[in-house]
């Protein structure tokens, strides 16, 4: 399950760079803009492992896992509504501060769910998932976005992400 959620929610982030040409086109983008995007998910990703790591040591895993993934699949729907660069924008920070979320939730989950001798087995499937995810989204993502838009492959790929909720 920690495998599968990582690969959700991977499969869920790592749409926003393949897809960057459509958006682009679509919104007129300018490299400068696209840049930010891209830019603005990386930081904001980042910045939120700090304090996310501090609220995962204080109140219930199950729950925060849930709230983590439930932003990240709901933020990757938004995505493919967005009507310009500026809700972009936003979609892409909500959806980040929720992917940055998850990681620090989910090892310190990992860690309390296995036992010590587990635990480097368990990460290492966990990372496995992660990095499928990553791998499959640019070519799932690139073939719906080539068949029916680029918004139908955020709204597609965000399924897994909201099925790993419950």
């Amino acid at each position: 399950m920690f495998s599968y959620a990582h690969f959700a929610e991977h499969l869920s982030t790592a749409l926003l760079v393949p897809l960057l040409p459509f958006i682009r086109d679509q919104f007129g983008l300018s490299y400068f803009q696209a840049s930010l995007v891209v830019s603005a998910h990386s930081i904001i990703s980042g910045l939120t492992n700090l304090p996310a790591g501090w609220l995962a040591d204080r109140v219930s895993l199950r729950w925060l896992m849930g709230a983590t993934m439930a932003g990240v699949a709901l933020g990757t729907l938004a995505i493919g509504a967005v009507v310009g660069f500026w809700p972009l924008l936003l979609m892409v920070v909500v959806t980040a501060a929720f992917s940055g979320t998850y990681h620090p939730v989910a090892t310190s989950f990992i860690s309390g769910y296995f036992r010590a001798r587990q635990r480097g087995q368990a990460l290492g499937f966990h990372m496995i998932g992660g990095t499928l995810g990553a791998t499959v989204a640019p070519i799932v993502g690139g073939v719906i976005a080539q068949m029916l838009g680029w918004r139908w492959a955020f709204v597609f790929l965000a399924i897994p992400a909201l099925a790993s909720v419950p």
